[in-house]
């Protein structure tokens, strides 16, 4: 009897870890060879042939051009796929949808937006009908589209589960809506998980262990544990928004009263300046030092200060990023922030943790899923 292979260690997996490995390398420069890869990861160059061979019939990869070696010889230089393929990735926040599209080098190249407001029966057909709209500006054949989205979303099944500052989401498959409309592979993330894949890759970072706390919109974390997003068994770790900081305070669009959400975010700073005025307004007075704005931002500013002490004690961060308005517009944001964090948070935990601003936003991130999902998808 023939004995059955073991898991995980035939030609096939083996094959597919390569193709894995590669394209990472690939990922890190602008342009490469054959030689210069088979050479950096240690596979041989008729292995590394075969590999580029097939990406290249898969369109994730194209001749750049050709030039000269050190001792004269030509070499053929690749880089991913830029003029033939893309990504798309679309933002769905309280107020607005942002649309990109993205080569395979991470490049956006169009982008679009158009007001969510109080959606119809035909948001995901709207939404689809925009896509369709930017694929054809774009031009590029997608591979793949990435959605981010707030609330409770059930990693397994795609589906929204809860989603306080949106409820018409509820109950909905975005993902399943556009891949249908689409005819393209498709997935949903939560913006927070976006918002943490987009601080990743700075080098002079340490991205291993890091919180990143939106108070945008609402007010939510993720949270990056030795390099892999900490999501929950279900997709939904990450409400920082929905602790109690006030049983009496005002009523939360999760039903609870006095969340830090309803106190942090920069709604609630909007909301904390008298008058019906826009967040533009808004940051207009705060620029002009305008009495109002600077009491209503500092206040905020203030309980942003009890969400970051909380995670820092929770997680242990190496790193807190920021995400909001108030980091740019609030003059000296950054060193207040550490000054009131550190004294809210456990001294030991403070000291080994370094807050900064969010360097890139949710549709940076929702575009890298969508790349990512490319790259470790099985070829």
């Amino acid at each position: 009897m023939k004995q059955a292979q073991k898991l995980g260690t035939g030609p096939e997996h083996v094959r597919r870890e390569n193709i894995r490995s590669i394209l990472e390398l690939m990922r890190k420069e602008e342009a490469f060879s054959k030689v210069e890869l088979a050479r950096k990861s240690g596979l041989s160059t008729t292995t590394m042939t075969k590999l580029f061979k097939q990406l290249e019939a898969t369109g994730l990869i194209e001749e750049l051009h050709v030039s000269r070696g050190s001792m004269g010889r030509p070499r053929t230089l690749y880089r991913l796929a830029t003029e033939s393929v893309c990504v798309l990735a679309a933002v769905i926040d309280i107020d607005t949808v942002t649309l990109a599209s993205a080569g395979l080098n991470g490049e956006t190249n169009i982008e679009g937006s158009f007001p969510t407001r109080k959606p119809s029966a035909r948001f995901f057909t709207k939404l689809a009908e925009r896509l369709r709209d930017l694929r054809k500006a774009d031009g590029r054949k997608p591979l793949f589209v990435s959605i981010s989205a707030p609330g409770l979303i059930d990693q397994h099944s795609g589906r929204v589960v809860l989603s306080p500052n949106l409820h018409w989401l509820e109950d909905t498959r975005p993902a399943k809506e556009m891949a249908a409309r689409l005819k393209v592979p498709a997935n949903i993330l939560h913006e927070e998980v976006a918002l943490s894949l987009a601080q990743r890759g700075d080098p002079t970072l340490d991205p291993d262990n890091f919180i990143l706390l939106d108070f945008s919109s609402g007010v939510g974390a993720g949270v990056v544990c030795n390099g892999k997003s900490l999501t929950g068994c279900s997709g939904f770790a990450g409400e920082i928004g929905h602790i109690t900081i006030d049983p009496a305070g005002r009523l939360c669009g999760c039903g609870n009263r006095g969340c830090l959400e309803t106190v942090a975010s920069d709604r609630a700073f909007l909301q904390a300046i008298p008058g019906k005025i826009t967040m533009a307004d808004a940051l207009e007075q705060l620029a002009e030092k305008k009495n109002k704005a600077v009491k209503a931002a500092e206040a905020t500013m203030k309980n942003q200060a009890i969400g970051v002490a909380t995670a820092i004690n929770i997680f242990n961060p190496a790193t807190v990023y920021i995400h909001s308005v108030l980091v740019k517009s609030l003059t000296g944001y950054i060193n207040k922030m550490k000054a009131m964090a550190g004294k809210k948070a456990l001294d030991p935990s403070a000291a080994c943790c370094d807050i900064r601003p969010a360097r890139a936003g949710k549709l940076q991130g929702t575009v890298l899923h969508a790349l990512n999902s490319v790259f470790s998808r099985d070829l």
